[in-house]
């Protein structure tokens, strides 16, 4: 098999090289941008969970005096429902 000549494989060496160096930056921004992205949905975590992300009605309660609420709610109906009876066992006679 004949290599090409010499100033061709130089030539093919450098775009070679060339190509490695673009996609070592290539490579380099993705991991910026993952990086960015995950920061970001942290951010955007935060901001939902505190309430920051839309303007909120003055006359709606907080979230933690609704959850207060529904887990009293939840206490008291589980105070009132009758307990289930308690089933005999059969004794067997040998």
């Amino acid at each position: 098999m004949a290599l090409p000549p010499l100033e061709e494989q130089s030539a093919i060496t450098e775009a070679v090289s060339e190509k490695l160096s673009q996609i070592d930056a290539m490579e380099a921004e993705v991991e910026r941008g993952l990086a960015r992205a995950a920061r970001l949905r942290q951010t955007i975590l935060k901001a939902a969970f505190l309430g920051k992300l839309v303007p909120q009605d003055s006359d709606e309660e907080p979230a933690e005096k609704l959850l207060e609420r529904i887990k009293n709610l939840r206490e008291s109906a589980a105070e009132s429902r009758p307990q289930p009876a308690k089933r005999k066992r059969k004794t067997v006679s040998p």
